[in-house]
């Protein structure tokens, strides 16, 4: 998939991304590809798993997934979310772009009826396009 990226900020928040420079030392990029100015993670983003919990996220990414989808563990997502993920789906992926996923998704949630969420972004592989994303409510769990 081009640009290959393991993510080794464990269990920490999107906005953590860019500071410390912890993630982008630690993704271990194959080449530099730049995308509008910004390092290309992945050449594309085929599918967001959502799941309710770290425990759910596999460390060693998603295969073969095209799309939006839920772990049998969490609640409905609003529709309000759905729509906020899809412009993001078969874009290229670089840090500013999971920073601004992560953005529309608590604000479609602060939308919908559903309380406010957190979204965590725990280690995982993304080089087959699959991001998971830890739903968490405002207490940290879900």
């Amino acid at each position: 998939m081009g640009a290959v990226g393991r993510m080794k900020a464990r269990w920490t928040w999107i906005p953590f991304l860019l500071a410390a420079g912890g993630l982008v030392g630690a993704l271990g990029m194959a080449q530099d590809v730049e995308v509008d100015g910004r390092k290309l993670l992945v050449d594309r983003l085929w599918g967001v798993v959502l799941v309710p919990t770290p425990e759910h996220v596999r460390d060693t990414g998603v295969i073969g997934l095209h799309g939006i989808f839920l772990s049998a563990d969490l609640e409905p997502v609003p529709a309000e979310v759905r729509d906020a993920i899809d412009p993001f789906l078969n874009q290229p992926v670089t840090l500013a772009s999971l920073d601004a996923m992560q953005k529309a998704i608590i604000q479609a949630y602060q939308a919908s009826a559903k309380p406010i969420r957190r979204i965590a972004f725990p280690e995982q592989d993304i080089t087959t396009g699959v991001v998971q994303l830890v739903v968490l409510d405002d207490a940290g769990g879900s």
